[in-house]
């Protein structure tokens, strides 16, 4: 049988005052540091058993261990190569010698590509700093799901937030193709442009300080990230805890190069869809995020159709839009894996200005953002398993198809 899209209303039930109470109160429990391998972790993930055996799951450990140096240490890592390519460079130029700073740049720049394509390499076999832990299939029965939620449980602090790093990234290469063309214009005319490269060098390598400054430490609460999303999973398992076809994927390592992601896309069966919940703000827009990497690939419109339906039924802003370049969510992994995967999201500028600080706390949000994700999600996941069709004159973004 199909509906039609008013039917909608009687199937998506926004969040009422005591779920938004209790979101709130799982996002004071569980926003706390709890870093990969952390004692903070230990006593949030004892709380989140307890609350989700409490609703009738089951959780099955899909183990796994990675080496923490790659994420806690590769960004300044990146940084230290960047600057040094700079400086060494400028070196060059002001000696007159533009081939000689033009292979400095790009050996600096293959080396941070080098490295940043081996990263997942890396976390998976350096033996140093590794962490034993385990991903989490939660699940009401013993069926395999249709549909997985998933959110990751770890936390991380950086000395600046991640909007302040994306900046410097963003400034950085800048002063790479800045000192480039200085380069390039020595070798190709007789002007002398040794000061031009200095200042870009000098600037260039203040710019990208931030990157220096992003070692990953056990400071942050991480109440939007993720703690929001452990909220809304918390949320959703509730309403559905009599649904086999839906279960819950908790992943560890997110912030350490979404080491558990990528153990996920070896460990899972196939599923009809993922949506993956990380970081949900009170304000702004809800984002749905799908395409990744250069060029962009990987998509779910299935799930992003449902998911805009949805919202539009609780009248809830939404956006679909490509992950930005150099953004890591675990989507990622799976759905490089073949697995129909996306992220939602919901914030704005002002959120990522707190990520991955000791600021990031429970008192900065309410919860509303998170209640309104479970039932964002609820919604979603009620569509895909009751075929729609639009209401005469309904208009879906562009790349979405009729339920």
């Amino acid at each position: 049988m199909v509906h039609r899209m008013d039917d909608l209303h009687a199937r998506v039930r926004p969040a009422s005052g005591d779920e938004r109470r209790r979101i709130q109160e799982s996002m004071r429990v569980l926003a706390k540091p709890r870093m990969s391998g952390g004692e903070g972790l230990v006593a949030v993930e004892a709380e989140l058993r307890r609350r989700f055996e409490a609703s009738g799951y089951r959780i099955d450990e899909l183990p796994f261990s990675f080496s923490s140096l790659p994420g806690r240490f590769g960004v300044p890592v990146l940084g230290v190569i960047h600057i040094a390519g700079l400086v060494v460079a400028a070196v060059f130029v002001v000696s007159a010698q533009p081939l000689v700073a033009l292979s400095a740049l790009l050996i600096s720049l293959l080396l941070v590509g080098a490295l940043s394509l081996a990263a997942p390499t890396l976390i998976r076999i350096i033996p140093w700093g590794r962490v034993e832990t385990a991903n989490w299939l939660v699940r009401a029965g013993t069926s395999n799901p249709r549909f997985l939620a998933m959110a990751h449980r770890d936390s991380k602090s950086q000395l600046v937030p991640i909007a302040a790093r994306a900046l410097s990234a963003g400034f950085s290469l800048f002063a790479w193709v800045a000192l480039a063309i200085v380069a390039l214009v020595q070798f190709t005319s007789d002007v002398d442009p040794g000061g031009v490269a200095v200042v870009v060098a000098v600037v260039g390598s203040l710019l990208a300080l931030p990157l220096l400054l992003s070692p990953a430490l056990d400071r942050s609460p991480g109440a939007l990230d993720n703690a929001s999303g452990l909220a809304t999973l918390l949320g959703l398992a509730e309403r559905l805890k009599d649904d086999d076809e839906v279960a819950f994927l908790v992943t560890d390592g997110e912030e350490m190069g979404l080491a558990g992601a990528r153990a996920a896309a070896r460990q899972l069966s196939p599923v009809e869809g993922i949506i993956n919940v990380d970081g949900i703000d009170d304000r702004g827009e809800f984002l749905i995020m799908e395409r990744h990497g250069f060029p962009r690939r990987g998509s779910a419109p299935h799930l992003a159709t449902a998911l805009f339906a949805s919202a539009r039924v609780l009248d809830l802003p939404v956006r679909r839009r490509d992950l930005p370049h150099g953004i890591q969510v675990d989507h990622v992994p799976l759905q490089d894996a073949g697995f129909p995967a996306l992220t939602v999201m919901r914030g704005d500028r002002r959120s990522l200005w707190r990520v991955h600080l000791p600021a990031d706390n429970a008192g900065r949000t309410t919860g509303i953002g998170a209640a309104d994700a479970v039932a964002l999600l609820e919604g979603a996941l009620a569509i895909r398993r009751t075929p729609f069709e639009p209401v005469d004159g309904t208009t879906l973004p562009e790349g979405l198809r009729p339920l």
